[in-house]
């Protein structure tokens, strides 16, 4: 009987355990609303779809953008804010066993909205990129993980044909080359693509590489880059011209080969092309299209199939693709909720489509796994 009990124990404290494995946190940034602000701490649990909200750290405005170090639970944030010294980006300390987030440090961006960071690499750098401003800011990481000394802000010149969303530039994403060697900047504003090098030992560890860069079609509006698994194209998401465009990269060198409509020609809804996410493990990614249209798009990578779907929520900004990868958990900036939908094949509707969570202005959603 003792054996049997043991063995039965044994058996509930795996399951327990594999139970536990699957289980995460779900960070959620938004945008300030009247009665609302802040990143809200969420629990989910993919085997039930469900999620529930354990906390909030408000400290914070308008949190558009989260990066996370797994290594020393440490939280980067950018505060979409605008002063005389531009956004903030913010580090906090996560406490896995209480579910809560514990300031660090804050420090300014020099230059308005900032709506992107990124780290290097080596994890020497993290970087900021700011949309009003037009540029990027550089902090040093210090040891302990808090952000430490500023070092650089690149300013970009220009514009684009676009009188209401290109009168100059607009810096909205920021991505490193497989290799870690350059830096990728995405600019609305300028209708560009630029390329820098990266010297981490140098004084201004980024050097503009001017020929390298590309220029998308005029009035495209680059919003969000992607490389490819292989590193060989760069996938660029179009904001204002409701396209995706492909870039074939080499040591740094882009060149533009072609541009995907998200949308049938005779569709006369007008967009805004937004998020674009990877499913792991292969070339298919999924663009999330917001404005009327409210849609979102599959590109299989082992055909030139599209498949476009809606998620049910108003204004999709942000996604991420669920570890089975057979579903989607989706926010509804102005629908104010975020929930799950399942990853189409073929032409089949959506059989999946379960409200999780109500909340105001939700615009970013980043998993953190249980240790």
């Amino acid at each position: 009987m003792k054996r049997i009990n043991l063995s039965i124990l044994i058996f509930l404290c795996l399951l327990f355990n594999q139970i536990k494995a699957q289980e995460s946190f779900v960070l959620v940034g938004k945008y300030d609303s009247k009665e609302d602000k802040g990143i809200a701490i969420c629990k989910f649990d993919p085997s039930k779809n469900a999620m529930q909200r354990v906390n909030t750290y408000d400290a914070v405005s308008n949190p558009s953008y989260i990066i996370y170090d797994d290594e020393k639970s440490i939280v980067y944030v950018v505060e979409e804010t605008a002063s005389k010294d531009g956004g903030r980006m913010t580090s906090l300390n996560f406490d896995r066993k209480k579910g809560e987030l514990i300031a660090l440090n804050s420090v300014p961006t020099y230059g308005d909205h900032p709506c992107v960071l990124i780290k290097s690499p080596d994890s020497k750098y993290i970087i900021a990129g700011n949309y009003t401003g037009g540029n990027f800011s550089v902090y040093k990481l210090s040891p302990d993980g808090s952000i430490g000394k500023h070092v650089q802000t690149v300013n970009h010149k220009g514009e684009s044909i676009n009188e209401e969303r290109q009168e100059g530039p607009h810096v909205h994403d920021l991505i490193f080359s497989h290799d870690g060697k350059y830096l990728l900047v995405a600019d609305l504003g300028t209708d560009r693509v630029e390329v820098y090098s990266y010297k981490a030992d140098d004084n201004e560890p980024f050097k503009w590489e001017e020929s390298k860069g590309i220029k998308v079609p005029e009035g495209h509006g680059p919003r969000h880059i992607k490389f490819t698994n292989d590193g060989e194209h760069l996938i660029i998401v179009e904001e204002l011209s409701e396209t995706i465009g492909i870039a074939s990269y080499d040591e740094g060198q882009l060149k533009y080969l072609e541009t995907k409509s998200l949308k049938e020609e005779t569709k006369r809804e007008k967009g805004s092309a937004a998020e674009i996410q990877f499913i792991d493990g292969s070339d298919s990614f999924i663009v999330s299209n917001r404005g009327d249209v409210n849609e979102l798009t599959l590109f299989k990578n082992d055909s030139d199939q599209q498949i476009t779907f809606s998620a049910g929520v108003e204004w999709p900004r942000y996604f991420m693709v669920l570890p089975d990868k057979s579903k989607l958990m989706v926010a509804g900036q102005k629908s104010n909720n975020i929930v799950i939908v399942d990853v189409p094949e073929g032409d089949s509707e959506n059989k999946t489509n379960l409200e999780v969570l109500k909340i105001d202005n939700p615009v970013f959603l980043l998993p953190l796994k249980y240790k």
